[in-house]
């Protein structure tokens, strides 16, 4: 009797550990959790191989970086314009940070947001992507855009020409592969 109750204990501690252990929701554990927006995409601009990697700017016009992702200020006006949030949105996140192609924005544009305490990151990234689809393109026009959430309060916004955006594509998928794609469409005229 002894070593049936022993057995059946043994049995129902493995099964609780099992349970516990079993993970369902999209949410970032604490040892893998980004610390902030910026990390993000930097985690994925050095995952890119450098011959795959193209001039590149980050942050904003105030704090700009050469050759790597920078914070974005909430009070810059490119926020709007050039990573295209719309502006009933901003007071919805908390931060901002970006990587655009040196040269033409529009070849690759990639943002990284941090929502905002008790913030919607589905109604920010709906309200992102019908800025997206009725934005008036000027100076070359980008072919794709993915919006992507990580562990529900991040989100991973990125536009660009095909061939550019490949990499960091890859390089994306790699560094979280627990992210959830809302968007992933062709842009057209």
């Amino acid at each position: 009797m002894k070593k049936c109750i022993a057995m059946i204990l043994a049995l129902t501690l493995v099964m609780g550990l099992a349970a516990c252990g079993k993970k369902e929701d999209n949410k970032v554990t604490n040892e893998n959790a980004p610390k902030d927006a910026l990390e993000i995409l930097t985690n994925i601009w050095n995952g890119i191989p450098e011959d795959k990697r193209f001039y590149a700017m980050g942050g904003d016009a105030a704090n700009p970086a050469e050759n790597a992702p920078g914070n974005y200020s909430l009070t810059d006006e490119g926020l709007t314009a050039t990573l295209l949030v719309p502006a009933q949105q901003i007071e919805n996140i908390d931060q901002a940070a970006s990587l655009m192609h040196g040269m033409m924005a529009n070849h690759f544009t990639g943002a990284a947001f941090h929502m905002a305490e008790g913030k919607s990151a589905e109604d920010f990234t709906k309200a992102l992507r019908e800025t997206v689809v009725s934005n008036r393109w000027l100076c070359g026009m980008p072919e794709h855009f993915t919006i992507a959430t990580i562990g529900g309060e991040y989100v991973l916004f990125y536009y660009g020409i095909n061939n550019v955006i490949e990499p960091f594509v890859n390089s994306f998928k790699a560094a979280y592969p627990d992210a959830v794609i809302n968007y992933d469409e062709a842009i057209t005229e």
